[in-house]
């Protein structure tokens, strides 16, 4: 392992012209080569374990953390022999941090998949991940959770290709030759990623903000599915976290959402004069909405940190409007902060919900982040489809 050049890493980015920029050390050692010699596993792992020992989050969530170490592993032995596809897909940087954002779902969602009812009973899920960019968490609950009890993960994302489409990806499509691309060894032996996988993933071009994407998600989707929906969404900007929570609303198949909001809805909602309607909950633009966007991984906008109130409000409003129903009959559903951003990082809110039947697993988990709009009694309870969508 040879030393290098420092790389560098905001735990959140944040370009605020009127606050300091606060830059954290990710290694000022490289990560251990792709190279399957001796002992080369190891130094890689003994590598990441150490970039991962003061996360945020490390110690709140031990297991899931060396959960995700085995994952990567996994991953590196998979794409073994493929390094331009490896050099593509890990970037250190990239991959902490999605890890430290999405721990307390993998948490949140290992507990709900594993719950000891659930499996006396055989239950399978359908994981459904919003705009999941490469898919990282879909990728590490793929390596994480019961293969048994989870019949796919479905990216959905607006940048893949279309279903049918060649494994090689046009310029402006995402790639996805970790999911559909296969690797021929040095004895002719291929590998098929897709079937590499733990659990199967899957792709979906989608554009959540058309109307039209919406109802074609419920036909191929949602009233196809048997067996319960989980939908995550990690990173949701603006309006996308409003069709997410219609998702949960719309459904009475999809039993739990994890969602953690990002970037606020535009400006332009306020001079339209908008109101947002969510579920039996309205509430005014005015109170949520902001100028101001990234140009690249500049903020061109007033200083980010003015609008923590506003997000706070608008992870506020997110929660009300979860309301399927007008009894809202088994419904439970939670607000918390969790401190995945530092360093002047507020976007810290994740929302969980689930309908029927809490599962006690996974409110006593919840109930540990904070203090919750509403808790539960926690009384102990007794094939492949075709790649896209």
């Amino acid at each position: 392992v040879r030393p290098t050049r420092r790389i560098l890493r905001k735990v959140i980015i944040q370009n605020e012209p009127s606050r300091p920029q606060t830059t954290e050390l990710i290694s000022s050692i490289a990560p251990p080569s792709q190279s399957s010699g001796e002992g080369a596993e190891d130094a890689f792992r003994e590598w990441l374990k150490t970039e991962l020992d003061d996360a945020p989050g490390s110690k709140e969530y031990p297991e899931v953390f060396a959960s995700a170490i085995n994952a990567v592993i996994n991953w590196r032995r998979r794409f073994n022999g493929n390094p331009a596809l490896w050099r593509r897909l890990f970037k250190p940087d990239k991959v902490v941090k999605e890890l430290i954002e999405t721990a307390p779902v993998i948490a949140a969602v290992s507990d709900l998949v594993g719950a000891p009812e659930y499996i006396e009973e055989g239950k399978e899920f359908t994981i459904v991940d919003l705009c999941a960019g490469k898919g990282f968490l879909s990728m590490f609950l793929s390596e994480m959770l019961p293969s048994e009890r989870v019949t796919r993960l479905i990216l959905v994302d607006k940048a893949w290709p279309r279903c049918g489409s060649p494994i090689e990806t046009l310029p402006h499509h995402m790639n996805w030759e970790h999911i559909y691309g296969n690797h021929t060894g040095q004895h002719g032996e291929v590998t098929e990623y897709i079937k590499d996988w733990p659990i199967m993933l899957v792709t979906s071009k989608q554009d959540l903000k058309k109307g039209s994407t919406r109802r074609a998600l419920k036909k191929v989707i949602f009233d196809k599915t048997e067996g319960p929906i989980l939908i995550l969404g990690v990173h949701l900007c603006g309006t996308l976290s409003l069709r997410a929570v219609e998702m949960f609303n719309d459904h009475a198949n999809v039993k739990f959402l994890a969602l953690k909001p990002c970037c606020l809805p535009g400006i332009v909602h306020v001079k339209q004069e908008k109101v947002f309607e969510l579920g039996r909950h309205k509430f005014e633009a005015a109170e949520v909405c902001s100028s101001g966007k990234f140009r690249g991984k500049k903020w061109d906008g007033p200083p980010r940190w003015h609008l923590e109130s506003k997000f706070e409000a608008w992870a506020g409003h997110l929660t009300q409007g979860i309301s399927p129903d007008e009894t809202e009959a088994g419904l439970v559903k939670s607000n918390e902060q969790v401190a995945v951003q530092v360093n002047g990082g507020f976007q810290n809110r994740f929302i969980f919900a689930e309908r029927p039947d809490p599962t006690p697993e996974l409110w006593s988990t919840i109930a540990l982040l904070g203090k919750s709009e509403k808790k539960v009694p926690l009384k102990p309870k007794r094939g492949r489809t075709m790649p896209g969508i």
